[in-house]
């Protein structure tokens, strides 16, 4: 679990770890692929997803809806 401070107060985060949740709420994820290709990535609205193979504009997303595919560059 990490934790974020913000200037409402902490935010909680769960990472996640082989496949496996470790916490419920918003995800923090990383991978060499966009998040909302293919079927999408099902996972909390909040969640952000951090792309090690993203460039310009599509290195970081954030979860802005209930499907899968709902994913938007931050």
């Amino acid at each position: 679990m990490s934790r974020f401070v913000t200037k409402d107060g902490p935010l909680t985060f769960g990472v996640r770890t082989a496949g496996q949740f470790v916490e419920s709420g918003p995800q923090l994820l990383t991978g060499a692929y966009d998040p909302s290709g293919g079927g999408g990535c099902d996972v909390p609205q909040g969640s952000l997803f951090l792309r090690t193979n993203g460039g310009d504009g599509t290195t970081i997303y954030g979860k802005h809806g209930s499907d899968p595919t709902d994913w938007a560059a931050l």
